[in-house]
């Protein structure tokens, strides 16, 4: 039986425990709470998901969530772009070296952002720099 005297989560199919809060008891659990939060904050959301992503790859963040927050408002409808594909939007980083700081970071396609990558010198801390026998032309782009 569901309600808001029972222990399991309101959601449809979840047995979860409702989440507890001091005296009060939650209506949902904890990840149908963090799903609804995600939704009604995509910004935030995406901040906290970059910093961490920056946090785990080592590189300097210093990038505030207001600053965040313009660049992805003067793009039109990002958060319904974005994505795994090619012609998918994604926060890339101007020089690559400052790391996500404000005023150092842009909106653009993966494929722009793959070939910038490969344009770069960065990519040959995983293959080697290329010798003399190597050919350039086997790059892909």
């Amino acid at each position: 039986m569901k309600g808001s005297t029972g222990k399991i989560c309101e959601e449809p199919f979840c047995r979860n425990k409702k989440k507890r809060k001091g005296k009060y008891l939650h209506k949902k659990c904890a990840k149908h709470i963090m799903q609804e939060y995600r939704k009604k904050h995509p910004a935030r959301n995406y901040y906290q998901h970059l910093k961490w992503s920056a946090k785990k790859r080592g590189i300097i963040f210093t990038l505030t969530f207001e600053h965040l927050d313009e660049v992805l408002k003067a793009t039109p409808n990002f958060f319904k772009k974005t994505g795994l594909l090619g012609k998918s939007l994604t926060v890339d980083r101007k020089e690559t070296h400052l790391g996500y700081a404000d005023g150092n970071i842009q909106v653009i396609t993966r494929t722009k952002n793959s070939e910038k990558y490969w344009a770069e010198d960065r990519h040959y801390k995983f293959t080697g720099p290329l010798t003399t026998e190597q050919n350039t032309d086997d790059l892909p782009f």
